[in-house]
């Protein structure tokens, strides 16, 4: 079943539309995490949220960046957090991620095939070269006919420029011809 699929499926199952953010910044838990190992502490956070909140969501999304700056013991703490979200739910990782070549198919490899995430959030300031690996990885291994979430608006108020001109590059008939039929159709933005 693609991503495609998989959160429709998720969000009539749930009957919810409600994605939930897993971004456990240490700093910020509670005091009763605190007097763990910072690894742990976050594991154990995020499965308390999954627990809680698992009957009225549709997917979740942890943001690679707090589990990456813990070096091997976060990566690891991410892939339990992962195995700790129900299968029936997608799993987007908020990696926001955009390389070329070999780079980026090394990141989409890493996110879909060693992680196993639904989908993945991919930046395209590089170009059509930044995110075409993680669609060429989506729909051959996903049987996925949308491409992974891009990075299309964020807050920061200093984008709103370069943002504006990338959306302007994606729409345009260029940009759609190269990347296929069937597939900018799919475009999901977060």
């Amino acid at each position: 079943m693609g991503f495609v699929e998989k959160l429709i499926a998720s969000s009539r199952q749930q009957q919810s539309l409600l994605c939930v953010g897993l971004d456990p910044e240490p700093g910020r838990l509670p005091k009763g995490f605190r007097q763990e190992p910072v690894e742990r502490a976050i594991v154990r956070f995020c499965q308390a949220i999954i627990e809680a909140t698992a009957p009225y969501v549709c997917a979740y999304k942890p943001n690679l960046a707090f589990f990456e700056v813990l070096g091997p013991a976060g990566l690891r703490a991410l892939q339990e957090v992962i195995e700790a979200i129900p299968s029936h739910i997608p799993v987007i990782a908020d990696a926001k991620r955009g390389d070329i070549g070999n780079t980026a198919r090394a990141y989409a490899r890493t996110l879909f095939e060693t992680y196993g995430c639904d989908a993945a959030t991919v930046n395209p300031y590089m170009g059509r070269d930044s995110v075409a690996p993680s669609w060429s990885i989506a729909i051959r291994e996903r049987s996925c006919y949308a491409v992974p979430p891009i990075l299309a608006r964020a807050i920061c108020k200093m984008c709103v420029c370069l943002m504006s001109r990338v959306r302007s590059v994606l729409s345009t008939r260029s940009w759609r011809s190269a990347c296929g039929s069937g597939i900018l159709r799919g475009i999901v933005v977060w």
